[in-house]
């Protein structure tokens, strides 16, 4: 027999499972996407390339909000990240945190705050994108031991000036 108190205590109960998931939703809505990323060397795969991405110094990470949910896509090159940057974009969705390894000291940076290096040296797809944080950009240059290293250019415009075709 259902009593007027077993009524009240399960209906509190049901809205209380219904609702809390809109406030967890609404605290982590205005967090920050930090780069802490979640990823395992040699298991996950480059969604662009499908390459399993196992070579530290080019692979980035995005944190994306689509589909009505977040996830972390790895990717063994920075122009892998480009690509797929513009794919998520095409398909409405956000992109919350944008990651790559820092070429000098190997931790995890935003690229919103780090420098993109355009470079010969190797990477996974061979594109040659690194990602270094400001104050390491010289230490970096430092440690091109002779090789040719792309100038960095403080604008687009400045790219025919340095690398017009003969």
């Amino acid at each position: 027999m259902v009593t007027r108190r077993r009524l009240l205590i399960l209906g509190g109960a049901l809205a209380t499972a219904l609702v809390s998931p809109l406030f967890i939703t609404q605290l982590l809505e205005g967090r920050e996407a930090t780069c802490d990323t979640p990823i395992l060397y040699g298991r996950d795969e480059c969604p662009v390339c499908k390459m399993i991405v196992d070579y530290q110094p080019s692979s980035s990470a995005m944190y994306v909000e689509e589909f009505g949910r977040r996830r972390w896509y790895f990717f063994d090159d920075l122009g892998c990240a480009a690509v797929w940057y513009k794919v998520v974009r095409s398909r409405g969705g956000r992109v919350l945190a944008v990651c790559a390894g820092d070429r000098v000291d190997g931790q995890w940076i935003d690229l919103r705050s780090a420098v993109v290096l355009i470079t010969d040296e190797f990477t996974s797809m061979n594109t040659g994108f690194l990602a270094a944080r400001p104050e390491n950009v010289e230490a970096y240059r430092g440690r091109a031991d002779g090789t040719r290293r792309c100038p960095l250019l403080s604008s687009p415009h400045r790219y025919e000036e340095h690398y017009a075709y003969n």
